[in-house]
């Protein structure tokens, strides 16, 4: 597989993963709301963290 491959599939992946984490998000904070606010309010609250999540 060379380089170009690798950015392609990382290219396709990356909005699922984006959408999945919007998601997830959303539903860890409780006075979040997909409808009523904008994702950059979701990550860019300090109270959220996403780095003890593991895949």
């Amino acid at each position: 597989m060379n380089t170009f491959q690798v950015f392609a599939i990382c290219g396709m992946i990356s909005p699922i993963v984006y959408t999945a984490m919007w998601i997830l998000g959303g539903r860890l904070q409780s006075d979040y709301s997909h409808i009523r606010d904008d994702i950059s309010s979701l990550f860019g609250d300090p109270q959220i963290s996403f780095h003890h999540l593991k895949a």
